[in-house]
């Protein structure tokens, strides 16, 4: 009976719970996605620094390569001439015509290019300036993105007393202060130029380019024994200059 004060109360309804497990999910994914990516661009920024050191002691060593290889030419060179290239060729007015990179040909595994060159002509003359790309190997810069680039960082020093001279004759037994004392040529990190262009240092500019060094960057410098060291910070001008000359009778302080 609907009065029945015996009866037993009619069932309460329960309220519905709504399902947070879903919910709870997705938040604690997107907190743990997020902690990865924190956590990950924290590592990448740990291992950038190493990662960059590790590339640029790679193009360094790659750079040391081509300077030795630079080094065993002219030695060969030398053997074969019984001096030193001059620091260009000229013509009969004494105007220069080419760098003592192309004359290095035959001994940087480039005898094909040098059977080409027109020895007569200036490096831009329409038929050498057509087989300036691809350039040799040895030259090339080691960072280069362009394939078919005319650039190179190889430089020599133009100076009357160096190992390197505008006049030809000059030998290494000539060098009195010491093979291993006597820069034959430089790897600049920022400084270009054409490959056969007869455009090489004066002792100023190259002192500038210590100057203006700054590490990590490192400016390679090939001696006249053939090894090749490494300066990431400035030299003093005055030790820059004894290096360059060949018979100046100057002391260089240990490096």
């Amino acid at each position: 009976m609907a009065n029945d004060p015996f009866a037993a109360p009619p069932p309460t309804a329960q309220p519905v719970r709504s399902n947070n497990t879903m919910i709870i999910v997705i938040a604690v994914m997107g907190a743990l996605l997020m902690m990865a990516l924190v956590c990950g661009g924290i590592l990448l920024a740990l291992l950038l620094p190493a990662v960059q050191a590790a590339r640029g002691a790679a193009r360094q060593a790659m750079a040391s390569s081509q300077m030795k290889q630079v080094g065993l030419a002219m030695h060969n060179y030398h053997a074969s001439h019984q001096q030193l290239p001059p620091l260009s060729a000229v013509d009969s007015s004494g105007s220069s015509l080419w760098s003592w990179r192309v004359a290095l040909l035959p001994y940087v595994e480039d005898s094909a290019t040098w059977s080409s060159w027109q020895q007569d002509q200036r490096w831009d003359s329409d038929s050498n300036r057509a087989l300036l790309v691809p350039m040799p190997a040895t030259y090339l810069p080691v960072a280069a993105e362009n394939p078919s680039t005319d650039q190179t960082h190889i430089f020599a020093i133009r100076h009357p007393s160096g190992l390197m001279s505008d006049q030809p004759g000059v030998t290494f037994a000539s060098c009195s202060d010491g093979m291993s004392n006597t820069i034959l040529a430089v790897y600049l990190p920022n400084r270009t130029t054409t490959w056969a262009a007869p455009e090489d240092l004066t002792l100023q500019e190259l002192q500038v380019e210590f100057a203006n060094l700054s590490p990590p960057q490192a400016i390679l410098v090939l001696l006249g024994d053939g090894s090749v060291r490494s300066f990431n910070s400035p030299l003093d001008p005055a030790t820059i200059e004894a290096m360059v000359t060949r018979d100046g009778g100057e002391t260089i302080p240990a490096l």
